[in-house]
């Protein structure tokens, strides 16, 4: 089964967690705090929490600041703002766990090291198209400003007995009758292959595939024709992919996560630019505010107080997949 590679060794845990992000951590977390021995493997040098705030439903920091929201009147809204075209019940999943996990960091890797959750009231409603809630907790120290936790967890991590290897990218999963027992992984600092056994089991977080053009023009190519920056370069789908090998079943319908900053240089087109960045050099921050939005031809073509998400969608359908938009000088002011 394994002949492809050559294997230098064989190791053995009870569960693998592929990809150290968000879920990763948690991952390898919730499986140690059940007594299970834990190995993850990670192919960048680092963790990788790209979000800082964390959407929550009934939180202890929300409770504190007085912060209610309706679990169901929530849920229902999710699944209409997406014409119910969603599994509803992860929904339900995550307005039901949420506050489990959002406290869990704030007990656990947070407050022993001085800092806390802190709720944000303001769901900054600004236009009739869609409604808000307070969902979001941050991280902070002094209650105004973000702090990142991603060393504090690293170190809960060793400390708690979790091996994270860094720079070990999957190569394939194994599969035995209808069970994956582990996987095949390439340790990519000693270009060597080997094998990881895992007798509680694989779990998968390894992102999506928007660092992957082949696979974007394979499953997505609007993608491609509506962005021109990806803030995931490590998503290049090696998850999914080695899942598929194996039987899984990949949704026919692709997601994406679109926000209306990019910026292109005058005369470049979508088909010409696909940049991947971790640092967001170069984008218009503030191309989410509802300024004067006009096609390649000067014409309004959608109403700039939608959604970020919405707005991106009405430019895929102008020429070029672009708009200009037009600001006053004194939009600080006018910002304000």
């Amino acid at each position: 089964m394994n002949n492809d590679y050559p294997i230098s060794k064989t190791v053995n845990t009870d569960v693998l967690v592929v990809g150290a992000g968000d879920s990763g951590m948690m991952a390898a977390a919730a499986a140690t705090e059940a007594g299970a021995k834990v190995t993850v493997v990670e192919k960048e040098n680092k963790i990788g929490l790209l979000r800082l705030s964390n959407a929550a439903v009934g939180s202890n920091a929300q409770k504190r600041a007085g912060v209610t929201i309706d679990k169901l009147d929530l849920v229902e809204y999710l699944a209409s703002f997406a014409q119910h075209n969603v599994d509803q019940k992860l929904l339900r999943v995550w307005a039901n766990n949420s506050a489990e996990a959002v406290n869990w960091l704030e007990d656990n890797i947070l407050k022993p090291n001085g800092a806390y959750m802190r709720a944000e009231p303001d769901a900054m409603v600004t236009s009739k198209n869609y409604r808000g809630f307070p969902t979001e907790n941050d991280p902070t120290v002094d209650g105004k400003s973000y702090v990142s936790y991603g060393n504090w967890f690293v170190k809960w991590a060793k400390d708690h007995g979790i091996k994270i290897n860094y720079r070990t990218s999957l190569v394939k999963l194994i599969k035995e009758a209808n069970t994956v027992t582990g996987a095949i992984v390439h340790d990519l600092e000693k270009d060597e292959y080997y094998q990881i056994n895992a007798s509680k089991g694989v779990i998968l977080c390894t992102g999506g595939y928007s660092a992957n053009k082949e696979l974007l023009k394979k499953w997505n190519p609007e993608a491609l024709k509506k962005n021109v920056y990806n803030d995931s370069p490590r998503n290049d789908g090696a998850g999914i992919s080695a899942a598929l090998e194996i039987g899984a079943l990949r949704d026919q319908e692709p997601a994406e996560c679109i926000f209306d900053r990019g910026l292109v240089k005058p005369g470049t087109t979508t088909d010409e630019m696909y940049y991947p960045t971790e640092t967001f050099e170069n984008w218009l921050w503030i191309g989410s505010y509802p300024f004067l939005k006009v096609n390649l031809r000067g014409q309004r073509f959608a109403n700039e107080s939608v959604p970020y998400q919405f707005i991106s969608n009405a430019a895929s359908k102008e020429p070029g997949y672009l708009y200009a938009m037009i600001w006053d000088a004194d939009y600080p002011e006018l910002l304000k």
